[in-house]
């Protein structure tokens, strides 16, 4: 079955998905910030990718692919109020704990994306579904019940929770270009794709595979990215972005 790629010439371009044929059916293995899916890896930077496109023959490192089916290092967040931590194991698992309360985790959650969003006792993250994609699910904290938020085809992650706590910023790679979408935190869950709004790359058309079309704004490719008062802001390959939310 045919998985996406983010690779011209040896060159990783975030966000633009090509089509790359892998040989085996797609089978999830966590590793430290790297994961086998059949005969393709996907790594969540560059360097990673360069360490397995090493192990790798040349077919193998032509299907290195990149955002937005990566995953990041498992890591802590604090949340905004500084009451609640959650915890993602490099292995995916979810916890969360009283700030600070070291052993006292619970658990939320399995096979889930290290970059979530946690705003006083609302938690939004992005956890795997079918195949490598990933879907966004909402719980309350400290025992509510993890409600899904998408169901698109394509993967979504990255949240980001409005100053506000009404809405919901992230990256969905549904489009075949990684692109920031918004939706609202009220009404039907999931939310289908005509109630959100397309934030970057609205009228971008995907061209030539591998290749960034003209005008294409590339997502976050790192941990660095916020909802302001003005607006999203993020860094991708060293350079910041905004945008304004509609």
């Amino acid at each position: 079955m045919p998985h996406r790629a983010q690779d011209r010439d040896g060159q990783r371009i975030p966000g633009v998905a090509p089509d790359v044929q892998c040989s085996d059916p797609p089978v999830i293995r966590p590793l430290p910030a790297l994961l086998l899916l059949g005969a393709c890896a996907v790594a969540e930077d560059p360097s990673a990718a360069a360490s397995a496109a090493a192990s790798t023959g040349p077919s193998e490192r032509a299907a290195a692919v990149g955002i937005p089916q990566d995953r990041a290092p498992g890591r802590r967040t604090l949340g905004s109020d500084g009451a609640w931590e959650a915890v993602v194991a490099e292995g995916g698992a979810l916890s969360v704990r009283p700030a600070g309360a070291f052993g006292a985790e619970v658990p939320v959650d399995a096979d889930v994306d290290a970059r979530v969003a946690l705003d006083g006792a609302t938690l939004v993250y992005a956890r795997r579904g079918d195949l490598v994609e990933t879907d966004l699910w909402r719980v309350t904290l400290p025992d509510g019940v993890p409600e899904r938020l998408t169901d698109w085809v394509g993967s979504e992650d990255r949240p980001l929770l409005s100053p506000d706590g009404r809405r919901l910023a992230f990256v969905s790679g549904r489009t075949g270009l990684a692109s920031w979408w918004v939706i609202d935190l009220d009404g039907a869950r999931p939310v289908p794709v005509a109630a959100a709004r397309q934030v970057t790359n609205v009228g971008v058309t995907r061209g030539r595979p591998g290749v960034a079309p003209e005008g294409f704004t590339p997502p976050p490719d790192g941990t660095t990215y916020a909802w302001t008062a003005g607006g999203l802001e993020w860094v991708a390959e060293g350079v910041a972005h905004t945008a304004v939310v509609p």
